[in-house]
C-alpha cells in the first residue's frame, strides 16, 4: 500500500491516522475480547510468544540456559521462533522485547485477518 506524500499533515501523520502506533502500554492498546476476536478468526492460532533467551537470563549456569545457547547456533531454530528479535545496538542499552501477540498464519485469510486488526488498531506489524 502506497501514502501519497501529499496526504501528510505538518505533524507528520498521515490524514486521518496518528503520528505513532498503538503500543501495549497506550490506552488505546485493543481489549481482551478485541484479541480474542481474532483469535477465533485465525483458528485459535494467536498466540503470546516468550523469548528462549529469558532461560538464559534467568538462571545462566542451568542446563536450559546451555540448550538455548546451543539452538541459537542454529539460524532454523532462530528464524521459527517468534519470541526473538533482530536486535542491534549498544551493549546494555537496552533489552529487545517479543510482540505482545503472533499469529502463526497458515493460510492467507489468517493474514489478511492479521493485516486487517493491525491496520484498524493503528498496531505495528512486524
Amino acid at each position: 500500500m502506497m501514502i501519497n506524500p501529499t496526504d501528510e499533515t505538518p505533524e507528520g501523520s498521515v490524514q486521518g491516522r496518528p503520528a505513532s502506533r498503538i503500543r501495549p502500554s497506550d490506552p488505546d492498546w485493543p481489549s481482551q475480547a478485541c484479541w480474542d476476536r481474532l483469535n477465533r478468526e485465525v483458528g485459535g492460532r494467536l498466540i503470546t510468544p516468550q523469548s528462549p533467551v529469558s532461560a538464559w537470563r534467568d538462571a545462566p549456569d542451568s542446563a536450559l540456559a546451555s540448550q538455548v545457547l546451543q539452538r541459537l547456533r542454529n539460524p532454523y531454530y532462530i528464524g521459527e521462533q517468534p519470541g526473538l528479535t533482530q536486535t542491534s545496538g549498544w551493549v546494555g542499552a537496552w533489552t529487545s522485547q517479543p510482540s505482545a501477540y503472533v499469529v502463526v498464519a497458515r493460510t492467507t485469510q489468517d493474514v489478511v485477518a492479521a493485516v486487517n486488526f493491525a491496520r484498524q488498531n493503528n498496531l505495528r506489524l512486524v
